[in-house]
């Protein structure tokens, strides 16, 4: 028998039991105490939101030190310019300390369409609780279901902090809530709208059997060290940047970053059906070298469909190979990326950097999973990016359609389960922009998604552009957009032999 088959049979069944409890399992959940700064109740339905419904173009991501890659989400604030802070009026009814709040001219705007759009009150954090919360937390506490917690950046154009990041670590209590920040489609606003989870514990919690109407949107999670487990807690801290325990929210437009925990640094979810999409999964790191868990573990240990469309997961580490775990049932795994990543622990039983095993029916189409390197174990004991592994529940089926998988077919090890080989799979270098990882115009990802792919109305890629653009989904959160030369921005010299004339309007795409 083979060094990694005799592993896979001892090592890979003691931690998939470990992170897959039994079905009768009633611990009580053992989570860090949270200090929470009480502030006055209010029944003011104040907030911000989008400042107008046309997005402005994304600019072109930006290289940050170390080579780090941040799709432009760590811009630096525009300067306030003259007349930018205008007073607005609070509604009958409403109540605060003062009776008139300065306020952005684009905010103004989005308290009124956040107003008429949400189901209930809207309260407003602000981090000197001008609006009567300071914290988080304590607008969670007095929220009710159907409200809106909005969230304003913190030292950003007028609001002045003590502090880059709201230090808290953050409960949704079972409410059916949104929290949000101020305008989750602007970068700027979701990179300046940070909750610190002071290595205290996980960031946010979902643990009271929540629902996809419990929303997280538009905000970095960072620095959370996560919560330990309900069950086994020799196996240390689980979820740093998200724990959700038997709940289904819904996540979207997030970035998760900085997150350090034994296992499942970034995001731990435990039999339940969340939604997450749209967000930026990097630089976690996962410690141990015995809990397997992924970066981003969806254990489903008693039913449930995860559903994972649209994310990046990229630059994260791991003393064990496995960025995405998917574990018992099932789950959809659609236009992801899971690139760059780096293991620095030996390859147990053939695992994959994403992994899949269970006794359900998984799905992942539309996805790059392509340039992750085992450091420990380079050659000849190869990571395979894809692995169907056995655990005590059995063993899955997988379906990849429609992806860009390194190394191809062959590039996935079946150790327990069934390999379904779809059509319109390719293995072929994705051609990332130079910075980020956009698709560059040639990619063999552009329009070779599944052509009956059918977005969702207002469905939009990690840059919130349209889902699908020239008639075709792409592979890959990236939808490749062409850059326009607006006309009133094209050289007016007069045009020279060679050059091709355009008819008055148009304008020629760039790469």
């Amino acid at each position: 028998m083979k060094r990694k088959e005799v592993w896979s049979m001892l090592g890979l069944m003691f931690w998939v039991a470990a992170l897959n409890p039994p079905l009768g399992a009633q611990e009580k959940l053992q989570t860090d105490p949270v200090t929470k700064i009480s502030q006055p109740a209010m029944d003011a339905s104040v907030a911000v939101m989008e400042a107008s419904e046309t997005r402005p173009a994304p600019s072109e991501p930006s290289a940050q030190a170390g080579g780090h890659v941040d799709f432009g989400l760590n811009r630096e604030p525009r300067p306030l310019e003259s007349g930018d802070l205008t007073s607005y009026p609070l509604q009958s009814g409403d109540v605060s300390p003062e009776p008139i709040v300065d306020l952005l001219p684009e905010v103004q705007q989005a308290i009124d369409d956040i107003r008429a759009q949400s189901r209930g009150n809207v309260l407003l954090v602000e981090c000197n609780g001008a609006f009567g919360y300071s914290t988080i937390q304590s607008a969670i506490d007095a929220a009710a279901d159907g409200d809106t917690v909005v969230v304003l950046p913190r030292n950003f154009v007028g609001i002045d902090c003590t502090g880059d990041a709201y230090v808290e670590n953050v409960d949704f209590l079972g409410k059916a809530i949104t929290v949000q920040s101020a305008v989750p489609a602007d970068d700027d606003i979701v990179a300046h709208t940070i909750i610190d989870g002071n290595q205290s514990g996980s960031v946010v919690t979902f643990r009271n059997a929540e629902g996809t109407d419990s929303v997280l949107d538009g905000l970095t999670l960072i620095h959370g060290s996560g919560t330990v487990h309900p069950v086994y807690p020799f196996q240390g801290r689980i979820g740093g940047g998200v724990f959700i325990w038997e709940a289904s929210p819904t996540i979207s437009r997030c970035v998760i970053q900085n997150n350090v925990s034994q296992a499942a640094a970034a995001i731990y979810s435990r039999s339940g059906s969340p939604l997450i999409t749209t967000c930026l999964i990097r630089e976690n790191e996962n410690t141990s070298r015995n809990v397997i868990g992924g970066v981003v573990a969806l254990s489903q240990v008693s039913g449930g469909h995860p559903r994972f469309f649209d994310n990046v997961i990229s630059q994260n580490i791991s003393k064990t190979p496995t960025m995405l775990l998917v574990g018992g049932y099932s789950a959809e795994i659609r236009n992801c990326t899971i690139t760059d990543n780096q293991s620095q622990g030996f390859s147990i039983g053939e695992l994959g950097f994403v992994v899949i095993l269970g006794c359900g029916e998984s799905t992942i189409a539309d996805s790059v999973v392509w340039g992750n390197q085992n450091l420990y174990d380079p050659t000849p004991d190869w990571t395979p990016q894809i692995s169907i592994n056995v655990s005590t529940m059995g063993c899955s089926t997988l379906m990849v359609h429609h992806s860009d998988i390194e190394g191809g077919q062959e590039g996935i090890y079946v150790q327990c389960g069934t390999l379904s080989w779809g059509g319109g799979n390719i293995n072929a270098d994705p051609l990332f922009a130079a910075v980020g990882y956009h698709l560059q115009r040639h990619s063999p990802c552009v329009n070779a998604g599944d052509p009956a792919y059918v977005p969702s109305p207002g469905e939009t890629d990690i840059d919130g552009e349209p889902r699908v653009h020239d008639g075709r989904v792409d592979m890959g959160a990236d939808e490749w957009q062409p850059m326009l030369i607006p006309p009133d921005e094209l050289d007016p010299a007069p045009m020279y032999a060679g050059s091709i004339e355009l008819p008055p309007g148009h304008a020629l795409p760039l790469p």
